[in-house]
């Protein structure tokens, strides 16, 4: 919640077939362990 996990996502057709292959989420706000702001992108598979 506080890294903003979720606020940008964007979905991709790897093998344009129409189908969603891969989802990117966002957490612009996220924080390292030494506490330095620098974001991360987090990749989930689709499978069918």
């Amino acid at each position: 919640i506080g890294s903003y996990f979720g606020s940008v996502l964007c979905s991709v057709d790897v093998d344009k077939d129409t189908i969603t292959d891969v989802l990117l989420v966002g957490a612009p706000m996220y924080m390292s362990d030494l506490k330095k702001e620098e974001g991360r992108v987090y990749l989930f598979t689709i499978k069918e």
